[in-house]
């Protein structure tokens, strides 16, 4: 077959664009997969007083109210345990027999880690649990962390060593390392995928669950729940 050297000079712009559209990895190889779009998503706190802060990597925690946690366990002292998770409002509600009984702030996953909304139970419940994905790097000599943002299997830099992340109170969403658990709470998203709890909330919702206990996770606050019928 002929080509004028008009057709090769189209095919071959056309091939360099076409290439130019597929993703490679740091070393220039092609991986054939098509990068995620980004979520156009955006996360807010809802204030005490109906206004809203945005929720971004430049927000600090003195632009946020931290409100503290409550807990009325005896407004519902039997039946079964539900949990909503609200992104925009980075809290968490807790239901027993349908009737809320208490409530904390959170902090869930960061830009790049963010908790996946949906309905989920909990798999597993481990009170001393530390994270096989990430952790820190600590002087050998004084203990003093040196790097706050480590991951497992990396090389730990010279004159330290690397401990996996506490996170005590776990309870598992997901095998693929989602769960609730105790941790620091900035005022916005922080956490690699997990949801962060009060740290005086985190024990006594350990005590209330068990394996099963609905957890949905939602952009906004769902409708109140209908009492249960007797």
């Amino acid at each position: 077959m002929y080509f004028t050297r008009t057709t090769l000079i189209a095919l071959g712009t056309a091939a360099a664009l076409a290439l130019a559209q597929v993703p490679s990895d740091a070393a220039g190889r092609s991986t054939g997969r098509q990068q995620p779009k980004p979520s156009n998503k955006r996360l807010f706190i809802i204030n005490p007083d109906g206004t809203k802060t945005p929720l971004d990597g430049q927000t600090k925690r003195a632009d946020v109210i931290a409100w503290p946690y409550e807990w009325h366990p005896e407004r519902a002292p039997e039946g079964p345990v539900e949990l909503d998770i609200v992104l925009n409002e980075q809290r968490i509600y807790v239901y027993r027999s349908g009737i809320q009984i208490g409530y904390s702030i959170v902090s869930t996953g960061r830009e790049g880690y963010g908790t996946p909304p949906g309905d989920y139970k909990v798999l597993q419940k481990v009170k001393d649990h530390k994270s096989n994905q990430f952790g820190s790097f600590v002087d050998a000599a004084t203990g003093r962390i040196v790097d706050s943002n480590a991951s497992a299997g990396q090389a730990a830099p010279p004159g330290t060593v690397y401990k996996p992340a506490p996170m005590p109170y776990f309870q598992r969403l997901t095998w693929g390392g989602v769960g609730l658990h105790e941790g620091f709470l900035p005022g916005f998203p922080a956490s690699h995928g997990c949801i962060r709890v009060h740290s005086d909330m985190a024990h006594r919702l350990f005590e209330v669950t068990s394996i099963g206990t609905r957890v949905r996770i939602n952009y906004d606050r769902p409708p109140p729940r209908a009492l249960p019928v007797y």
